[in-house]
């Protein structure tokens, strides 16, 4: 499908009949959501600065196994730290490109304005009291369970699960480190079709959808282990309604 075809109305009409992007579909859907550049030109001038300096361990700090994975991953992290230098202070960077990265693949170019534009549309906030987790983001997630689900930020007060334990590790991975890679995608299918904030009210839904689980193991260990790693199949039609 031509970008000339492509408007939100049509996507969400796809999305509307078939709960996601088709897959031969969805890079291009995601470079018209995202309003991708491709200037070739400025990512390879920042590729050729090399590796950043912050990152020389960051084999140690985000070990990956696939070796051509992991270089991608440090071409692209390389990349955001020449273009913004204080963003290398914040330790969630990797975790968050890394979807990202996987998904494009070869394609470095569309993996950095990818990430780059992300970073300034849709987790601005998280850099907030960068290294610490941001205040703001997690009130907001907070305030919408408080309105979808009292009971389940009363029992997470009362155990001692702080927000910074249950829902900032799911606002710093968006989501991808639990849920499967099909849901993932779907989730991001309608996460880039609607405004930014759309990624708060998707981590209130995912807790609500998973409150069972959550509430079975009521401490800051077995939450942050739930919400760091797929334990569960989530309805996708109650998470994106």
């Amino acid at each position: 499908m031509e970008a000339t075809m492509l408007s939100s109305e049509h996507i969400r009409a796809i999305l509307a009949v078939h709960g996601a992007v088709p897959e031969h579909l969805r890079g291009n859907v995601w470079r018209f959501l995202l309003g991708l550049p491709n200037n070739k030109a400025r990512y390879e001038s920042y590729l050729a600065k090399g590796v950043h300096p912050e990152l020389r361990d960051l084999k140690d700090r985000y070990p990956i196994a696939d070796r051509q994975l992991f270089r991608r991953l440090q071409r692209c992290l390389s990349c955001i730290g020449w273009w913004w230098p204080a963003s290398m202070q914040a330790p969630w960077l990797p975790q968050i490109c890394f979807p990202w990265v996987k998904f494009w693949g070869a394609d470095g170019c569309a993996a950095f304005e990818c990430s780059v534009t992300l970073l300034t549309n849709h987790v601005s906030g998280f850099f907030e009291y960068s290294p610490a987790p941001p205040l703001s983001p997690l009130s907001f997630v907070q305030n919408t369970l408080a309105s979808l689900s009292p009971a389940i930020v009363r029992n997470m007060h009362e155990a001692g699960v702080t927000p910074s334990v249950y829902i900032w590790p799911l606002l710093a991975s968006m989501l991808a480190d639990v849920l499967s890679a099909k849901e993932w995608l779907m989730a991001m299918d309608r996460l880039l079709v609607e405004r930014p904030v759309y990624l708060h009210f998707l981590v209130a839904a995912w807790v609500v959808e998973s409150q069972s689980g959550l509430m079975g193991s009521l401490t800051p260990e077995a939450v942050g282990t739930m919400v760091s790693r797929p334990s569960h199949a989530v309805n996708m039609t109650h998470l994106l309604r």
